[in-house]
């Protein structure tokens, strides 16, 4: 199943957000699972609590079949590295062929995330430009 992993702070989950992952699945990833940050370690304080970011993604996405979210980040706290979720989905989903999306703005930065390396052994970039 290839699954797309949308991270992101989220804060506010908006149109833009689910145009992107509907052309995901429109270009065909099964599904496509927001990963809501709990703290993004290359940005400052958010405005809105993780929570308040997870149950803002949960009803934007509550009629698309095809997405669901995931607090994989938000309940390990801490600065969400998106090395350490990929490492946690393949262990819990061996199976699944995994995509990770991202905006051009945020490949730009994409070598100061942590171990960038890894993250591209472990899944597939699908880059949007916004």
């Amino acid at each position: 199943m290839k699954v797309g992993i949308f991270g992101g702070t989220f804060d506010p989950p908006h149109l833009g957000h689910l145009q992107l992952a509907e052309a995901c699945v429109a270009h065909g990833l099964d599904l496509v699972l927001w990963v809501p940050n709990h703290q993004n370690p290359l940005k400052g304080e958010t405005i809105a609590s993780a929570e308040d970011r997870l149950e803002m993604v949960r009803l934007m996405i509550e009629d698309q079949p095809q997405m669901a979210v995931s607090d994989i980040e938000i309940t390990r706290e801490g600065p969400s590295f998106m090395v350490e979720t990929l490492e946690e989905l393949k262990i819990a989903q061996p199976d699944w062929d995994l995509w990770l999306i991202l905006g051009a703005d945020s490949l730009a930065n994409f070598l100061d995330w942590h171990y960038p390396e890894r993250i591209i052994r472990m899944a597939k970039l699908a880059v949007a430009v916004r």
